[in-house]
């Protein structure tokens, strides 16, 4: 499966968006810190993400599938 520079910069964000959360909270995390913590401009990471919520559900659901892939994987195993 091919991705797009497009998803390789959302994918960049979310995992920012990890890292900021783990440094600061939820309470004080702010798209601005986001946006430093992944390399971005603010600019760029408004274009992928409407708002903070909508960053922050798809931190969530890129953690969900984290979590479940390595569930998959420790079943197999």
């Amino acid at each position: 499966m091919s991705t797009t520079k497009s998803d390789r910069t959302r994918a960049q964000i979310i995992e920012g968006a990890v890292r900021a959360l783990a440094d600061v909270g939820v309470a004080a995390v702010t798209t601005r810190r986001i946006a430093e913590a992944c390399g971005v401009r603010l600019a760029t990471l408004h274009y992928h993400f409407e708002s903070k919520s909508t960053l922050l559900q798809a931190v969530l659901e890129a953690l969900i599938e984290e979590m479940t892939q390595a569930l998959r994987d420790e079943i197999r195993d």
